[in-house]
């Protein structure tokens, strides 16, 4: 299915921010869902969120996708992104949401995935109207998830280079991210939480996803039995998507 979708900036604290919004056919005063994607560059453009956006309005929930900066539609530099920056994106878009747009404000819901979920976990505190949080492969502490992914001879020469070509980004991005406790955020989160991850993730440990759920007050865990941060074998991508969007429609 083609995503017909009409562009809008939101101003942030960190440069604009380029989003679009999907709405049901039919009905009225429907739920929105914000997807905060991964790091990728591609951003919103990706596949998991071109395949999940159909499915969420097939079940009666808006949905508004958005490019942190520097990735997909964003203006920005990517190497420069951070977890800063995505939070002050973040901000943006939540404050659009509950001022803005045709949805009804009291149920908006948030898809994080990676390094969105980063994001997610620590702003969503902040943001009362949010009704429920579904988490795919929630990175919670990202130099380690570096490490995992790229090695310790890497992330060596990309502290000392301050750049890295492989990884893409600035090592501010490790730098940045030591200054946020992910967990301590995560733990003053009261709306219904799910996490999504599967035991052989990589980048995210199944530990990280655990840890989470033992600090979170209303969170639920949805393994995936030999899944790694991809969700490509098999149905690991199908089951993925339907427990997150089953759990946002019984809670929207």
């Amino acid at each position: 299915m083609t995503l017909e979708r009409t562009y809008f900036e939101i101003p942030s604290a960190a440069g604009p921010v380029v989003a679009s919004v999907l709405t049901p056919p039919t009905g009225s005063n429907h739920p929105l869902v914000i997807l905060a994607t991964g790091d990728s560059p591609s951003g919103s453009d990706g596949q998991t969120w071109q395949q999940l956006t159909p499915r969420l309005l097939a079940r009666g929930m808006a949905v508004l996708l958005f490019d942190f900066s520097g990735l997909g539609h964003s203006p920005g530099v990517y190497r420069e992104l951070t977890l800063t920056v995505g939070c002050q994106n973040f901000d943006a878009v939540m404050e659009w949401a509950q001022a803005e747009g045709e949805h009804d404000r009291g149920r908006i819901g948030i898809v994080g995935s990676s390094y969105g979920g980063n994001v997610a976990l620590l702003r969503a505190v902040d943001y009362p109207s949010i009704g429920a949080i579904g988490l795919k492969s929630a990175s919670t502490f990202l130099p380690e998830g570096y490490q995992l992914q790229y090695g310790v001879e890497l992330m060596k020469s990309w502290g000392e280079d301050g750049y890295s070509e492989e990884v893409g980004l600035n090592y501010t991005a490790v730098l940045d991210s030591l200054f946020h406790n992910t967990y301590e955020a995560a733990s003053r989160i009261s709306c219904p939480v799910r996490i999504v991850n599967g035991t052989a993730d990589t980048a995210v440990p199944i530990r990280h996803a655990r840890d989470l759920l033992r600090v979170m007050p209303n969170a639920s865990i949805f393994e995936i039995e030999g899944a790694d941060h991809w969700y490509a074998e098999s149905d690991e991508w199908e089951r993925m998507a339907t427990n997150i969007i089953d759990f946002l429609g019984a809670h929207l």
